[in-house]
């Protein structure tokens, strides 16, 4: 399944790279994620989902994460994980703020 609540989020950023990231973020989910579903929404600073002008954005599926020993090194450059697996969760910088969750498989 897929979800995408109604938000809003400014960002000052190279509008090519982050369609990247997001396009990237998408193909995986949809990659990993056998079931369960895909969903994007806005969040607060707590991660709890809200609606209308937000700091953060989610975009979280159900696929098989990312293996614990591989977490440290996410945000290397051309870094791509334990057999090319992809993130589950990604907060983006909006609002000069960033925040982010990664759920986790073990093993």
């Amino acid at each position: 399944s897929f979800s995408l609540e109604e938000f809003s989020c400014s960002a000052v950023t190279d509008e090519k790279w982050l369609c990247f990231v997001i396009e990237q973020l998408l193909s995986n989910a949809l990659k990993y994620t056998g079931e369960g579903g895909i969903s994007i929404y806005g969040a607060d600073e707590d991660g709890a989902k809200r609606t209308g002008s937000v700091e953060y954005l989610v975009l979280e599926d159900t696929g098989i994460g990312i293996r614990r020993e591989d977490l440290p090194r996410i945000f290397e450059r051309g870094f791509t994980g334990y057999n090319g697996k992809g993130l589950r969760e990604l907060g983006c910088i909006c609002a000069g703020r960033s925040w982010t969750g990664f759920p986790t498989k073990s093993g």
